[in-house]
């Protein structure tokens, strides 16, 4: 069985919205991520810091965070150095990537900045909704692809997601139409026609359970899926100095990045980056 943890990124003002997942063995994998990254908490976070510390793209990327990584305090290069060691882990543990993406101008969506307090909350929360909603399932549906390919045929899959307020229900109900076995074929073909996805892989028969909702300090392969997701937000909006990042993330397979190039000129779409995972 494998384990899908999945994060997004830029679901407020950002010009794209991804959402990326991880696939782990867990019998297999999971135990040597958990070393590695909490190796990279020793070697980066100062020992009084380091309880149920968290690791978020976002901040090491920008050099922001409240205390540790804000620039003023630490150093800037190191917090970089950090997000890639971060970005490496799917190539180096082999541990496909699968991400779904839409672009916000595509969706005509505008990040609601007046009236009055509730009714901008509603409609913040509205927009909120809509920004995941189509990157979440096109995420879903391109591990759906995954575990379909040969040697995983006879696996199954759950999905792991942060435990967010904003998105959790979206979320759930988004999924739970994904997977609701119709026998209906016109409904299949109608969505599959929507997502602009292959018919055949609605619903989906693959990815088993509910969503299990959790925390990143107790799931920490949400960590990885954050870093995911934010580089390849960056990647899409063409956001500048990322050689660095995006070869970390490639595993120095330039190959891998070429074929990223596609999404820069759609709107939205999902795939699969598959670091060569064949851990049986």
């Amino acid at each position: 069985m494998r384990f899908i943890y999945l994060d997004e990124s830029g679901i407020s003002k950002e010009a794209t919205t991804v959402v990326a997942g991880v696939i782990v063995n867990a019998d297999f994998q999971y135990k040597r991520i958990e070393k590695h990254v909490s190796d990279l908490v020793t070697k980066y976070v100062s020992e009084e810091r380091r309880p149920g510390f968290i690791f978020h793209a976002k901040d090491l990327y920008h050099g922001t965070g409240r205390t540790l990584f804000d620039r003023r305090t630490f150093p800037l290069d190191r917090a970089r150095e950090a997000l890639k060691e971060l970005l490496a882990i799917p190539s180096k543990f082999g541990l496909p990537v699968v991400y779904g993406y839409a672009k916000k101008e595509f969706l005509g969506l505008e990040a609601p900045t007046n009236g009055r307090r509730k009714q901008r909350q509603r409609a913040i929360r509205e927009f909120i909704s809509l920004n995941i909603s189509l990157p979440y399932t096109l995420c879903a549906i391109a591990a759906e692809r995954y575990m379909r390919r040969p040697p995983y045929e006879a696996e199954i899959a759950t999905l792991i997601v942060e435990n967010n307020e904003q998105t959790s229900k979206e979320i759930a109900a988004m999924h739970s139409l994904l997977s609701r076995a119709s026998a209906d074929r016109r409904i299949s073909a109608y969505w599959s026609k929507v997502l602009k996805v292959e018919e055949g892989f609605l619903p989906v028969r693959k990815i088993i359970h509910s969503v299990h909702f959790q925390n990143k300090n107790e799931a920490f392969l949400l960590q990885i899926a954050d870093a995911c997701a934010f580089i390849i937000r960056c990647f899409i909006e063409k956001r500048p100095n990322l050689d660095d990042l995006i070869a970390a993330f490639g595993g120095n397979n330039q190959s891998r990045v070429d074929a990223w190039m596609e999404h820069r000129k759609h709107p939205g779409g999902q795939a699969i980056i598959d670091f060569g995972s064949r851990v049986a």
